[in-house]
């Protein structure tokens, strides 16, 4: 029997469940695709720009050129304020360069939370999904198995034996078996994708000590 024919037997409640752990499994599969892509397009990125800018061009011209972009990439939004927020000084914020170096640090670090926090609460959609699928699985197959079982009441059924019963509960636990369905994959791309977010944190915060060194070293000499 097909899981459509399964759902279909199953009382009105349940299927309600079923739908809504089918609509679950939909929305976390989007979430999984697109932050795949999207991580995936941003470690591609960063890597480029690491390659561009340790190569030895002039940082104010490779500034510039960021600059005009409407849309940034994360490394380079970070790089963007940093660089703005200690070259580019109106005449009423003369500042000591130690206190444009402060000031550079905090500007790239909350750029780089932000971006974090951004794609760190679309995550949290799918340990969400993965929390509470299981049980509204189990709560379906709850449902199911009081509808057997008022079912064999209501028909005033002599037996109780297994072959009665069985279809029944087998159809209920399905529902057990979709929320898992539902819930592993969700739980693996989350762990997954929130190990590959960190490193990309861990890959910013370790630009931005480059950066300030190389700073440090050039406001120095």
């Amino acid at each position: 029997m097909s899981w459509l024919a399964i759902l279909w037997n199953m009382p009105l409640s349940v299927k309600i469940l079923g739908l809504i752990l089918l609509m679950m499994s939909l929305f976390s599969w989007a979430i999984i695709i697109n932050q795949y892509q999207y991580l995936n397009t941003v470690a591609r990125k960063r890597e480029q720009f690491d390659k561009a800018f340790w190569s030895g061009l002039n940082l104010q011209d490779y500034y510039e050129s960021i600059a005009v972009k409407r849309e940034k990439d994360p490394i380079e939004e970070i790089f963007a304020v940093g660089y703005r927020t200690l070259f580019e000084m109106t005449q009423e914020q003369k500042q000591s360069f130690q206190e444009r170096l402060v000031q550079c640090k905090s500007v790239m670090e909350i750029a780089q939370k932000k971006w974090e926090m951004h794609h760190h609460n679309r995550l949290t959609w799918l340990a969400t999904i993965a929390s509470i699928s299981p049980y509204i699985g189990l709560l379906g197959t709850v449902f199911g198995v009081m509808h057997v079982f008022q079912g064999l009441v209501s028909s005033q059924a002599n037996s109780t034996a297994l072959s009665a019963v069985a279809p029944g509960i087998s159809e209920a636990l399905g529902m057990t078996a979709l929320g898992l369905v539902v819930a592993i994959p969700a739980t693996m791309a989350y762990n997954r994708l929130m190990l590959w977010l960190e490193d990309m944190v861990c890959h910013y915060q370790l630009f931005q000590e480059e950066f300030m060194v190389l700073v440090r070293k050039h406001g120095a000499s």
